[in-house]
């Protein structure tokens, strides 16, 4: 009896051991897996926060630009170089703090100014929406203007010539030439007629007597 409890309380001391064994083996495996997620997010946020430095630097050069093309004297070109000049800054701060330093300094900054923090927080939003408003519609007017019909003729490209055909030349054979027979005039048959000979002035028969005269 007494070794029956003995063994049992030895097992259940060994289970309890080997349950605190595997709690703290989960325990530690879930710190590990809740450490690199966090690495991972904060890896994550660092390339999110440098990426929105390199858009908030591009949109302040921007508008930059647009301030030098308007009027030197308009006050609305001395409030958006002023935008410039601040998105530059804070384009400079996201780079130098990166994620995790500014959610720092925003949290510190909220906990000992509540009531400014949401303010500017307010007065952000308002500014961001209006810039980008403006900035649709500038890009808007822009394929507006794209897309308008030209004045002017337009630059005619010279027509290629008109190539020339020739025509195979086909060679032209001469008829055979025609031997033309030859035609000779009738000789006269000789006549059958006995001709008579002239008399001469010895023939007996012209002069009977004899007598040559």
């Amino acid at each position: 009896m007494d070794r029956a409890k003995a063994a049992a309380a030895d097992t259940a001391h060994t289970a309890t051991q080997q349950a605190r064994h595997v709690g703290g083996e989960l325990k530690a495996q879930a710190g590990q897996a809740v450490g690199q997620l966090r690495g991972r997010v904060r890896d994550e946020a660092d390339s999110q926060s440098r990426r929105a430095a390199q858009n908030l630097r591009q949109w302040a050069d921007d508008l930059h630009g647009m301030t030098e093309s308007g009027k030197p004297d308009s006050p609305v070109q001395g409030v958006l170089q002023q935008v410039a000049g601040t998105g530059h800054k804070a384009a400079d701060y996201l780079e130098d703090r990166g994620f995790g330093g500014a959610a720092s300094d925003v949290q510190d900054f909220a906990r000992r100014r509540p009531g400014l923090f949401l303010a500017g927080a307010l007065a952000a939003g308002f500014l961001f929406g209006r810039l980008a408003k403006a900035g649709t519609k500038a890009a808007q007017d822009d394929e507006q203007w794209q897309d308008l019909p030209r004045t002017g003729t337009p630059a005619t490209a010279a027509a290629p010539p008109t190539p020339v055909r020739h025509d195979p030349v086909t060679p032209v054979t001469p008829p055979p030439a025609t031997a033309t027979p030859l035609t000779y005039g009738t000789v006269p048959e000789a006549p059958t007629t006995p001709v008579t000979p002239p008399v001469s002035y010895s023939d007996p028969t012209r002069y009977p007597d004899g007598d040559v005269r």
